[in-house]
């Protein structure tokens, strides 16, 4: 078990997170405030959004892109955490819903051809529930196959790899434990590594190629954790910049970037591997051409730097948190990557 000790308080920044989770500000004004060094953002569009999620009030939460091989076909799992999880294609076209429990984070992993393997953190049975997908001819069928029981209370934030020929699991609770789990061709799970952290966690992503997992601690930033020697590096604090609390959801697109959502900001920040080196930080806003509106306090963040027909670089999936053209359930909404590596001049 590897505790990690609390970097330096940072009231300010404590301050202002406090204050904008307090207060119930429209979309307008939540999207026309400085970030924290008192600079406005860059700001691009969505293209497309989601249908809205069956559950009222704070349920959209996380999402994961799921793409054939051939690029021809590419789908949208994500979580409605007062219901189960829901399938979506490009368009926003929701095709499927599970009704599965309070699921709040999901990921997936290749396991073959077309195949998928999901793994989503449920509060409801305190278990990792597991879903496979099948994509097949333009189509995609995802079935529930069972569950991995957790002793960690409340499961919150998850993230999944390959790791030396073990598919693992990790998962987090409110508390700031991180539990990894492995999973076998059968889809049952033995505990793995530990890692304590001093307060809540949500967001995580693995790194694959550099053998670390990043884990966003909500109110104090991100973390670098070596898996072969549990080493810690916080990576950005919250209040320096780029972050403002909660730091939400991460992902990594193409190896190349980590994405992170800083939802005190309604805001997302950019960095480039191995280093972990800023590159920007830019909001979404209102698309009035499509009617699509902009996106503020965000959970989850999904990337996928596959080709698939109309997004050649790739998307970026956000939840919306206040959705607020026309007033309806929280959704998600979708980026061309174009539009980001452009923003960011990313190469």
């Amino acid at each position: 078990v590897m505790l990690i000790t609390r970097p330096p308080f940072r009231p300010a920044a404590m301050v202002f997170g406090a204050l904008l989770a307090g207060c119930q500000v429209n979309e307008e004004q939540a999207l026309a405030g400085p970030d924290a060094a008192g600079e406005a953002f860059p700001v691009l569009q969505a293209v497309a959004e989601a249908a809205p999620v069956p559950s009222p009030n704070d349920a959209a939460d996380d999402a994961v892109v799921l793409v054939s091989q051939r690029g021809d076909a590419a789908f949208i799992a994500a979580t409605d955490k007062q219901f189960g999880l829901l399938v979506y294609d490009l368009e926003g076209r929701q095709l499927a819903a599970l009704g599965s429990g309070r699921l709040n984070n999901v990921d997936a992993i290749s396991v073959g051809e077309d195949e998928y393997l999901l793994a989503a953190s449920n509060r409801t049975t305190t278990a990792i529930e597991l879903f496979s997908a099948l994509i097949r001819d333009g189509r995609i069928t995802v079935r529930a196959e069972g569950a991995v029981g957790l002793a960690v209370l409340e499961p919150y934030g998850l993230c999944m790899a390959n790791l030396d020929g073990d598919l693992s699991v990790f998962v987090g609770n409110r508390s700031g434990r991180i539990e990894e789990w492995r999973i076998d061709d059968e889809g049952f799970g033995t505990p793995g590594r530990v890692i304590v952290l001093p307060s809540r966690t949500e967001g995580c992503v693995v790194d694959a190629e550099g053998n670390r997992l990043f884990v966003g601690e909500e109110d104090v930033g991100i973390w670098s954790i070596n898996l072969e020697t549990l080493d810690p590096v916080l990576v950005d604090q919250v209040g320096e910049g780029r972050l403002i609390a909660d730091v939400e959801g991460l992902d990594i697109y193409d190896n190349r970037y980590l994405v992170a959502s800083s939802q005190g900001s309604n805001s997302f920040a950019v960095y480039r591997l191995p280093g972990v080196d800023p590159v920007g930080v830019f909001r979404i806003g209102p698309n009035d051409e499509l009617g699509i509106d902009g996106v503020s306090e965000t959970d989850g963040v999904a990337v996928s730097a596959a080709s698939v027909t109309g997004y050649p670089q790739g998307i970026l999936v956000v939840q919306d948190g206040y959705n607020v053209d026309p007033d309806e359930n929280q959704n998600f909404k979708i980026v061309d990557w174009r539009e980001v590596a452009s923003l960011l001049d990313l190469r």
